[in-house]
């Protein structure tokens, strides 16, 4: 087996080092990386079109699920597909004034999990989308323009995916944390986490 060395030139590492000792921490922070992303999965209070009708969740939406724990259970999918093996799961759960807010342990041991973290991480990719299945309850409450406007009751979470558009705007990845990547602060992040983390 040949050993390659690569100079460096930094007063903090030694001028010659050996290419293996060099570069496998680099590879190994990616792969063995926390890979926790922080996100809102659903915002409150806000009307969004949906199949013909006008739809708003509220804190109590999800409460049950994820009081109950069941939540912990929702896989965190790409693009809402069921055929694909899930790229993380759920961690924990933050019902705030504004928003419900997920944090997730991606599975940086499966290539395409590691990938969606890459776009995530670097901003490419940022929309969350919830599954969900009604319990009842929902409350059409008025119309606008014609258009039936629901209130969401209790439901239960099944699923969230991270997707190239959210069904919510507001819907997004808010941080991650890797010692191996790095994230510029977006400005438009930066508001969101403002305003669905503080309550």
């Amino acid at each position: 087996m040949h050993t390659r060395t690569v100079e460096i030139v930094s007063e903090d590492i030694p001028k010659s080092v050996d290419y293996e000792t060099f570069f496998r921490p680099q590879l190994r922070a990616l792969d063995e990386s926390e890979g926790i992303i922080e996100g809102v999965a659903v915002p409150f209070g806000t009307w969004q079109p949906v199949n013909g009708y006008l739809e708003q969740m509220t804190p109590d939406t999800f409460r049950r699920s994820v009081e109950s724990g069941s939540g912990q259970k929702a896989p965190l999918l790409t693009q809402h597909d069921y055929q694909q093996w899930p790229i993380g799961r759920a961690v924990g759960w933050q019902i705030t004034d504004n928003a419900l807010v997920g944090t997730w342990q991606i599975d940086m041991k499966q290539e395409r999990a590691v990938e969606v973290y890459r776009l995530a991480a670097e901003g490419f990719l940022t929309g969350l989308s919830v599954g969900f299945v009604p319990d009842g309850g929902d409350k059409v409450v008025d119309s606008e323009n014609g258009i039936p406007r629901v209130v969401r009751g209790p439901a239960q979470l099944r699923e969230v995916s991270v997707c190239s558009v959210g069904a919510y705007p507001e819907a997004q990845i808010l941080m991650n944390r890797s010692p191996g990547l790095t994230r510029q602060v977006d400005p438009r992040i930066a508001a969101l986490k403002q305003k669905f983390l503080r309550g």
